[in-house]
């Protein structure tokens, strides 16, 4: 069995990373109760956090640039999806664990769908 993942399509590649990236931040937005909280609002705060992740893991390094991504990135979602300062750190964390638990659900239905 063969887990290559094409891809030719930009339309399947834009809508895997919309649902890895864009849809944890929707849920996120929906329970922290975010003043921005559409679609328009949390795929603009992926944007802006990826450029920032990029930039930061290029130039600072190590593991100082994961805790300034995570900074980055939060002061992002603050700005963009209008949660309070703190929350936003909070927000982040609450996001980071979406994601993952995404991930581990995917790889478990990967699981019982091979056999």
């Amino acid at each position: 069995m063969s887990y290559y993942f094409s891809t030719d399509s930009w339309w399947v590649t834009t809508l895997v990373l919309m649902v890895f990236t864009t849809i944890p931040v929707k849920i996120g937005a929906e329970l922290f109760r975010a003043l921005n909280k559409s679609m328009w609002h949390c795929a603009l705060a992926v944007v802006l956090g990826t450029i920032a992740a990029v930039l930061l893991l290029n130039f600072v390094g190590g593991f100082l640039a994961f805790i300034s991504v995570y900074i980055a990135m939060s002061l992002i979602y603050w700005q963009i999806l209008r949660l309070s300062l703190a929350w936003s750190f909070v927000f982040t964390l609450a996001v980071i664990l979406i994601q993952f638990a995404m991930v581990q659900a995917l790889g478990k239905l990967g699981m019982l769908v091979s056999g």
